[in-house]
């Protein structure tokens, strides 16, 4: 969203409008995104938001609004107060500077592999937004040179690459588009630079703020990319922040609907095997049948003695006086005893075939439900209608997601639990919890402890998947793994995975104890579950 273009007019825009604002404060609370509020010399208030989630990195100004009550996290407090004096962008590359009052300097890199915002005194960096890559004390980043001579690529090359040798700040995002329409992979150096000069002109100096179908905001006008325009913007700040806003929904719409998908498709498939286990019901009856007929037969001949060791006896047969029946004599005692035997298993079997009734109505009727609610589902088309769909049916949802393990919310806060896209996590509390989740949890579940340091035992529910577990929730379980070990504050933690039939409690050990038979071992960094992960009991 913030390409070096968009940069050019965002960094104008906001020295424009914010020279002489005065910061008030900055805060977190979500996961990668820095919120900031400035007063302006007329006395309103504004702020910025600035994401540096993967993928979804942006900078714009928006309307102020109060922070939100959730825990948050302050950064750059001692800046209260001063205003700012200057907001540039450092010629050919995607550094915004802004300076200070008070001689410090806010850096914001917006893009990289580690986005940021760091504070600058003396060149040196005095704090950070995210703790990672240079650190605190380390020289402030240089920008990268600008390039002054172009020179021809040797050798055969693609049109994207002669787009970033003539420019290696060109959007990248639109070059795929531009290379198929202007057939760059079959053009010379010289027609691709003439090409690329002529979209740097109209980018520089005839912008065009414009959100493409697919979503791609871009400065090329519809004469330099042929694609179909879906929004207008008047200028750069709208047109990251709406971009950005609509990415933010369609994502969640993604993700949501990707989880719903997958649970209803999942959910079907448990009620349709269950219902083809329940087709032996006409095997069933014939079975208490055949049980309560060998134990009329050998109530009717009880006086009869039989033998140690008889496994059989061969008895007329009442229903069928042309051959005697051959009757299986389990375990041991007299015939009647024997009957007695059958009899049980006769009433067994029935009060099965009882239940089964009863189950397999409530499949059923569940199977009907999940099927209707699949196809009203197919025709939900974004969040909106995503949102209306689930408060219609905000508690079947709630049932659809719970846990088939959890015994009717018998163990509900016996240990911590967590939704990481459909999938529940369980985490130990103490050691007592630890061995509760243990035993709890089924011999194909998910089991990850930090290795080599006490922690909470981690249980990753399998609730019948046949597949393993995505790696991402392999990943989301290790880090709470490692969050929640004496481990925590180290930057890399070896983390256990394996099933939980590996995992054994010896004879006498302490509460927490156990024995791994098996184990494959991952290094990730601790993470700390977020209030979106806290599954509601």
């Amino acid at each position: 969203m913030n390409n070096f273009y968009t940069l050019i007019y965002l960094t104008k825009e906001l020295n424009s409008k914010f020279h002489g604002a005065a910061f008030q404060q900055s805060y977190s609370f979500q996961k990668g995104i820095w919120e900031s509020v400035w007063e302006l010399p007329d006395g309103k208030n504004f702020r910025w938001v600035y994401s540096t989630r993967q993928g979804e990195t942006a900078l714009f100004p928006d309307l102020a609004r109060p922070p939100a009550r959730r825990d948050k996290t302050h950064f750059f407090e001692s800046l209260q107060g001063q205003t700012i004096e200057e907001i540039s962008l450092e010629p050919g590359d995607r550094f915004i500077k802004v300076r200070m009052s008070g001689g410090e300097q806010l850096l914001i890199l917006p893009f990289g592999s580690r986005p940021n915002i760091y504070r600058v005194r003396d060149n040196i960096i005095v704090d950070a937004f995210r703790q990672s890559g240079i650190s605190i004390g380390d020289p402030a980043p240089a920008p990268r040179p600008p390039v002054e001579d172009i020179r021809p690529p040797s050798g055969n090359t693609s049109g994207k690459q002669m787009i970033l040798r003539a420019d290696p700040a060109f959007p990248r995002a639109v070059i795929p588009q531009l290379v198929e329409q202007h057939n760059l992979d079959d053009a010379d150096w010289e027609d691709a630079v003439e090409k690329v000069q002529a979209w740097q002109d109209q980018m520089r100096w005839h912008p065009v703020f414009r959100q493409v179908q697919s979503g791609i905001l871009t400065l090329l006008s519809e004469e330099h990319l042929r694609t179909e325009t879906e929004y207008m913007f008047d200028n750069a700040c709208d047109a990251v922040r709406e971009t950005w806003i609509r990415h933010q929904r369609e994502s969640a719409w993604l993700t949501r609907s990707r989880q719903i998908e997958n649970r209803l498709r999942e959910r079907l498939s448990q009620i349709q095997k269950r219902l083809d286990q329940l087709e032996g019901r006409d095997e069933a009856l014939n079975r208490a049948n055949r049980y309560e007929k060998f134990g009329h037969i050998l109530t009717a001949y009880a006086h009869q003695s039989v033998h140690s060791g008889q496994s059989s006896i061969d008895l007329p047969d009442p229903w069928n006086q042309q051959e005697p029946i051959t009757i299986p004599l389990p375990g041991k005692g007299s015939l009647a005893d024997r009957a007695d035997h059958y009899y049980r298993k006769a009433r067994s079997s029935r009060r099965s075939i009882k239940e089964s009734a009863s189950i397999r109505h409530e499949s059923e009727t569940e199977e009907k439900r999940l099927i209707e609610a699949q196809a009203s589902f197919s025709r939900v088309s974004n969040l909106s209608e995503l949102r209306t769909w689930e408060a219609d049916r905000k508690e079947w949802i709630e049932s659809l997601f719970a846990s088939s393990k959890d015994g009717g919310d018998r163990n509900a806060g016996r240990w911590r639990r967590y939704n990481v896209d459909g999938w529940e996590i369980c985490v130990g509390k103490n050691a007592r919890s630890n061995d509760d989740l243990l035993r709890s949890a089924h011999k194909e579940d998910l089991w990850l402890h930090a290795r080599g340091s006490g922690g909470s035992h981690v249980v990753v529910r399998m609730e019948r998947r046949t597949d393993p577990p995505p790696d991402l929730i392999l990943q989301h379980a290790a880090r709470f793994a490692a969050w929640f070990s004496k481990q925590r504050h180290a930057s890399l933690v070896p983390v256990i995975v394996t099933r939980k039939k590996y995992v054994t409690k010896p004879s006498g050990a302490p509460p927490g104890q156990v024995r791994v038979q098996r184990e494959e071992v991952r290094m990730v960094p601790p993470q700390e579950p977020t209030p979106s992960h806290k599954r509601k009991s």
